[in-house]
């Protein structure tokens, strides 16, 4: 569901199909529900731009300074050295969010997710990625506070 046609499914669980049209519906845009009038989501500019190093710290000296600090859940994401959870994004969200709350910087939590099976499954080496997931997760919860 709302992936476009002709591209490819990357979940795993699928074997990466290419994508096809199994349902259209033609109805005539005047038929169709109206747009929301509150904005989804946060403005492009509100996000914060993070462009972090991920080779600057090492994964495990950042486990072990902010790991009294974090929830038990994330603690073991961060040791993980293969996906346990189907729902990558939500576990990356879990690690940048708990690395956050925790005090970590954006370095810290970037040399964490370069070595999470999470984020390497979703997104492979992209260094562009990374600062994006930063950048949308810190947004978030900054705006949140």
């Amino acid at each position: 569901m709302l992936r476009i046609p002709g591209s490819v499914n990357h979940k795993p669980d699928y074997d990466e199909p290419f994508v096809k049209i199994t349902k259209c519906d033609w109805t005539a845009i005047i038929a169709r529900p109206l747009p929301l009038k509150v904005a989804r989501q946060l403005p492009f500019s509100a996000m914060p731009d993070i462009k972090a190093d991920p080779g600057k710290h090492d994964p495990n000296a950042v486990l072990k300074r902010y790991g009294k600090s974090l929830h038990p859940k994330v603690r073991a994401l961060i040791r993980n050295r293969k996906t346990y959870e189907q729902n990558r994004s939500a576990q990356i969200f879990h690690i940048i969010a708990g690395l956050h709350e925790a005090g970590a910087a954006a370095d810290e939590i970037a040399c964490v997710l370069w070595h999470s099976p999470y984020f390497l499954e979703k997104h492979g080496r992209d260094v562009g990625k990374l600062n994006e997931e930063l950048s949308r997760v810190i947004g978030k919860l900054e705006s949140g506070k």
